[in-house]
């Protein structure tokens, strides 16, 4: 429940099971929470073929059985086929990780036992120059022992330093296949669908609370729509804040067109007219979905509006 608006704001979301045996519909109704019997505060339909048939996206449906009201509603339809392939693919992707995982821990354990032993090797080695080393050492002795004899701390040095040293190197050599394999999991970019060769009809119906410019009188509304070198403009409507101008236009398209189609809405005035808001429609998104049927869009670079469009 949302206390005390008239404007209220749930996103809420339920999924319903069908079959062919569904004969009836689904019914939707806003309710006053209230102390005993909650009223109704207007109710809708939604046919559950329309929606089978094409995705409902942002639509505003009027209520019913009352004196005013809309809400905003999306739905889609989900096959069992669909639901079934999603769970066989989320299973295939934890069994997935769970080899690289494992896969992972043996690379790191052959790599670990393999610098083990050329740390040995590199010790032995080491340890044999050294012995060579003092031999010479003691075959030069001169009658100044003092100056000849080797320093018996330096060696302790020197053999306290190869662990360390050890162990640096098994420390970079353990990261190495993490940073790879944070590499590989990037995802690629999709590409881009390639748009079928037609016509996009677009009708903007009307706008709702448009921005308030300037100090005096009303905005002189008219509506602008753009795609590429394609535009078509609108009868102004003078003195509205909700002007509703039922503007139609055609637009052409093919598989080589890379913009969207642009809809500004303008205050008609002396010298330069002012942006009141605009939007941008995805010709993508129109093509996928076949149809967009009376749905409000808020505009955007501005404070406030709507425009109400099909296409």
């Amino acid at each position: 429940t949302v206390k005390n608006n008239h404007n209220p704001e749930w996103n809420f979301k339920a999924a319903f099971d069908v079959d062919q045996h569904t004969t009836e519909d689904i019914t939707i109704t806003v309710f006053d929470d209230d102390f005993g019997k909650d009223d109704s505060l207007g109710s809708t339909v939604l046919t559950i073929k329309s929606v089978q048939e094409q995705q409902l996206l942002n639509q505003w449906i009027p209520l019913e059985k009352c004196k005013s009201g809309e809400v905003l509603l999306s739905a889609e339809f989900i096959s069992n086929t669909s639901i079934e392939q999603q769970k066989l693919l989320e299973v295939g992707i934890t069994v997935g990780k769970e080899e690289v995982n494992s896969t992972e821990f043996a690379t790191k354990e052959l790599i670990t036992k393999d610098l083990v032993n050329e740390e040995n090797q590199k010790t032995s080695e080491k340890g044999a120059k050294g012995l060579i080393n003092i031999l010479k050492t003691d075959n030069n002795i001169s009658t100044e022992p003092d100056k000849t004899e080797p320093e018996p701390s330096k060696y302790v040095e020197e053999i306290h330093l190869e662990p360390q040293q050890k162990t640096e190197i098994l420390t970079i050599k353990e990261k190495t296949p993490e940073l790879v394999f944070e590499k590989t999991t990037e995802s690629l970019p999709l590409p881009q669908k390639t748009l079928e060769a037609g016509q996009i009809v677009i009708t903007v119906h009307k706008a709702r609370d448009i921005e308030k410019k300037g100090m005096l009188g009303k905005a002189d509304p008219y509506v602008k729509m753009t795609l590429g070198n394609q535009k078509a403009k609108s009868a102004t409507v003078n003195n509205d804040y909700n002007p509703e101008w039922n503007f139609k236009a055609a637009f052409d398209v093919d598989q080589h067109t890379t913009e969207d189609i642009t809809i500004t809405v303008f205050d008609d005035d002396f010298g330069k007219d002012d942006s009141l808001g605009s939007t941008v429609l995805s010709i993508n998104t129109v093509q996928e979905h076949q149809q967009l049927l009376n749905q409000w869009i808020p505009l955007k670079q501005c404070k406030s509006g709507e425009v109400l469009l099909s296409a």
